[in-house]
């Protein structure tokens, strides 16, 4: 005996079988829109991230610069020849001459310009300007000669963007460096280092 659909039938079981898919299909995009949602988190996340990093990086090629070339200067100085003036609102002034020998055992005082030639009686101030450490070269009068950025963005006001002090020979210092990112926060880093001058 042969069995016969009714087309009732049929159309329940194809009913079923669209219901059946379109649960997938509402599943599926549930799944696409919570994954879109956690790629779109990381990558918000990568992107501040990336954008400290870059922010700071400046700050910090700023500070290993300032640090190699401190420990190089003060190697030739010594105590009597260091001034550490406090009394600026953005930061202390340090200020110190070189010593270098004439060939005849004798030792003169001041230090070598921009192009190498030495300045009798001159002298290097690090001193905060412009919301920037720069590093100037005073001449024997104390007029300033040649004046260069070496760390930029450090801090101003009352948070003092360069700080010194001394104990003995060693010399201690700390840059301050505020930086704002895109997401419009502000990070305050501070880097501190210590280096003894060569001489007492």
């Amino acid at each position: 005996m042969r069995k016969t659909h009714s087309p009732h039938g049929k159309r329940t079981a194809l009913a079923r079988s669209r219901a059946f898919t379109l649960v997938e299909v509402a599943l599926a995009a549930s799944i696409a829109v919570i994954l879109l949602g956690l790629l779109g988190t990381v990558l918000i996340g990568s992107t501040r991230a990336l954008d400290y990093t870059m922010k700071g990086g400046v700050s910090i090629h700023g500070v290993d610069r300032l640090a190699s070339r401190l420990r190089r200067e003060l190697v030739s100085s010594s105590q009597s020849r260091l001034v550490i003036d406090t009394s600026a609102s953005d930061g202390d002034k340090l200020t110190f001459q070189q010593s270098r020998s004439t060939g005849n055992g004798q030792v003169e005082w001041g230090t070598y310009d921009s192009q190498r030639n030495w300045v009798p009686n001159g002298a290097i101030r690090y001193t905060v300007a412009n919301q920037n450490l720069v590093r100037q070269i005073l001449s024997g009068s104390g007029a300033i000669t040649f004046e260069e950025i070496i760390v930029q963005g450090v801090s101003s006001g009352a948070e003092r963007g360069f700080t010194a002090s001394r104990v003995g020979s060693l010399v201690q210092l700390t840059v301050r460096s505020r930086q704002s990112t895109t997401d419009g926060s502000n990070i305050t880093r501070d880097w501190e280092m210590a280096m003894r001058l060569g001489a007492s």
